[in-house]
Order: C-alpha cells, then structure tokens, then sequence
C-alpha cells in the first residue's frame, strides 16, 4: 500500500502520511470467535427458508415485498446502526484476539476518505473490528468521521442476513456514492486485495489499484491502513497458482458465487482464461455487476464509447480483468438506443451490468450485439445477444 498524500493537508508537519494501523495479533485457534460471522448468512437463509414453507409462510411474503423495496439501500449508503455497533459483544471479540486501533494523524471531518486496508486475511477480523464495531473507539479518535466497510454485494442479497449487516458495512456499489457526498465526513473501507486474496491470505501486496482511481475521479483522500497479525490468524494449506487445491477453489468460487462474478471471481478467473490456448475463442456472457461507464478515454483496446452512466468501483475491476486478458467489451462498441443497452432495470434505476466479453483480436467477427426489450433471463436482468 503505496502512503499516499505525503506532505499534503492531511500529513502531519514531518509530511508523514494520514495512515491508520490496524494492530490484530492472535493465531490459528480464532476459529470459534470468527465462524460466527462465517456461518451467520447460511442460518439467516435457512431460518427464511423455513418460515417459507411453514404455516407462518405470509411473514416470508411480506418479507419479500420488503426486499423487493429495499433492495437498493445497500447501495446508497445502508442503515448504519450506533446501537448495534456498540454491542458489548463486539469489546468480547476485540479482547479475544486482541484488537487495537492506533492513529497516527488526526483528519478532516469535511473530507471523504477511503481507507485501503491491508492484508484482507481470511476474514478481515480486524477491518470488522475497528471499522464495524465502536470497540476499539473509532469515532472516539476521528470525531466527525463516520467508518462504512465495504462487502461484497453478494451478501445483501441473502435476506435477513443483509439487514443485520447493514447496521455496520454496505455494499461495495455504494463507495461512488459514499466519496461523492458534498458534505464530506464518511470513510470507505477497502480491503485491498478483495475475497480473492483470501487464498493467499501470507505476507505480500496484491496489484489492486481499481479504488486509487475512483478515489482520484471524486477527489477522496487515501488513507493507508495495515493490519499486522491479520494474516497469521490462520494457517493455510499450500494452494500456489496451478495446484489441484487452488483449481478446486477457483471452480467452487465459480459455482457457488457466480451471481457475484466480477466483485468475487474476476481476479480467480484470470487462471481460468489463461489456461485456454492464446489461439482458441473465447466468449464470456455474466451479470458483471458492475458499470464500466459511457466513454473509453485510456480504454480503446478495451472497450467503446458506448456504455451506460458513470463508470463505478466494480466497472473498473472489469475494465482492468479485459486489459489483463486481451479481451474487449462487446456491448460497448455498437452504437446503439439506450434502451438495447441497458441491461438491468430496478424501480427507477436504469443501467448495464451484463457483458459479454471476446478476445480483441476476434473483435472484428461481431456484427451486432444488443439488448433484446421486453425478454428477461433472471430478475430485473435483460438478455443480451
């Protein structure tokens, strides 16, 4: 994590950088404190199930009218709870590991931040400590300040279990939304890397820089914060780039997050790609769940002019995975009504976030590519051909 903001307004006099540490020292037997948190979604999903198919199955209704009407707050900032998260259980978690939280500079509360913070671990336990909870005191040290961990988009849509944590972290979709407000004050926590780097949850940077764009298109302050501990809080078993053991990962991820594509898999499944011979076609089709954005200023090899609206955190990450993989963007290079580019419908929201994706040197052999109106493949979700 490069200290970004050296000798700038929010360095001290010594020009040392605005960084947070995140101290999170403990071993391999934090198991029992943290599979709460793994396993909460899977009990939430069940317990919905359950009330589904029960003689109480008109409280599952009206919870799905619910969400149906919620299902975008996750992306415009949630419902942070300070009762929630000043839960005596969460002072439990912290003196468990233990966690500790230590600045170095004061910040402007008149300002937007984005915390990138570093290593991810296995499960971010002390970005979930510092950042979700008041256990440590962060408004306490930043007054004015309000912490929002960013998560991956897939968990908000496990119902219950998304209205639980939305009282501490939001969406990753809402991070545009969060560094853009006028009147500044909120923190975007990143944990640089993403769930992908849980697999290689050991000493080194992943090469993520995705949020240093969108931090310089909204004019949001970097903050570096290093967790030390965070990746010796569980042993893993040897998983380099090719092994039956990583291959099985990246297939399970496939299978089980597919929804989730571009936040979850994008980085995985450049193994998957460059595993196929350079000279073979290669179509990709996926609900990217991201928003590349009209324009291709910097991004010709890569995509066209043609997109829909500005362009967000995850847009960027699809952008990045077509460079890294030779690819292209079909959609984006057919000019086209907006209404055959526009992919995906909510209420009053209108935008595109299913691609299909070629090698750019098999660009050429695409004739046409379009929305088809009126014809869906899953909810909201239009089909693209």
């Amino acid at each position: 994590m490069l200290p970004v903001g050296v000798g700038g307004p929010d360095s001290d006099s010594q020009g040392r950088p605005a960084v947070t540490v995140s101290l999170c020292s403990g071993s391999s037997d934090s198991l029992p404190v943290s599979l709460y948190l793994s396993v909460s979604a899977q009990v939430c999903l069940a317990a919905f199930v359950l009330l589904a198919l029960s003689d109480w199955w008109i409280l599952a209704l009206l919870y799905a009218g619910w969400l149906w009407l919620d299902w975008d707050t996750p992306s415009s900032g949630g419902r942070r709870s300070r009762w929630v998260r000043s839960w005596t259980v969460w002072e439990q978690f912290r003196d468990y590991f233990p966690i500790t939280l230590l600045k170095t500079v004061d910040l402007d509360p008149k300002k937007n931040y984005i915390f990138g913070f570093h290593p991810h671990g296995v499960l971010v336990a002390g970005g979930f400590g510092n950042f979700c909870t008041e256990a440590t005191g962060f408004c306490r040290l930043f007054p004015g300040l309000t912490s929002h961990l960013l998560m991956l988009p897939f968990w908000f849509r496990v119902p219950v279990f998304r209205d639980y944590i939305m009282f501490g972290v939001i969406s990753k979709s809402s991070l545009s939304y969060l560094v853009s407000r006028p009147e500044g004050g909120n923190v975007a926590v990143i944990a640089v890397g993403g769930a992908p780097e849980a697999l290689d949850a050991r000493p080194g940077v992943l090469n993520r820089k995705g949020f240093i764009k969108l931090a310089l298109k909204h004019g949001a302050q970097l903050v570096p914060v290093f967790s030390f501990g965070e990746n010796e809080l569980f042993d893993l078993m040897e998983n380099p780039s090719g092994s039956p053991l990583r291959r099985l990962q990246v297939r399970l991820s496939l299978q089980l997050l597919n929804e989730s594509f571009s936040i979850i898999n994008v980085h995985e499944f450049d193994e998957v790609i460059e595993s196929i011979p350079r000279g073979e076609r290669v179509v990709v089709g996926a609900d990217f769940n991201g928003h590349v954005g009209e324009g291709n200023r910097g991004n010709e090899e890569v995509m066209g002019r043609f997109g829909v609206k500005e362009r967000n955190l995850e847009g960027q990450m699809v952008v990045d995975f077509t460079k890294r993989m030779e690819m292209a963007v079909v959609n984006t290079y057919l000019q086209k009504r907006e209404e055959h580019r526009v992919t995906y419908k909510s209420g009053g929201r209108s935008t595109q976030v299913d691609y299909i994706l070629c090698r750019q040197g098999h660009l050429r052999e695409v004739s046409d590519c379009k929305v088809v109106v009126g014809e869906s493949v899953a909810r909201q979700h239009r089909m693209v051909v």
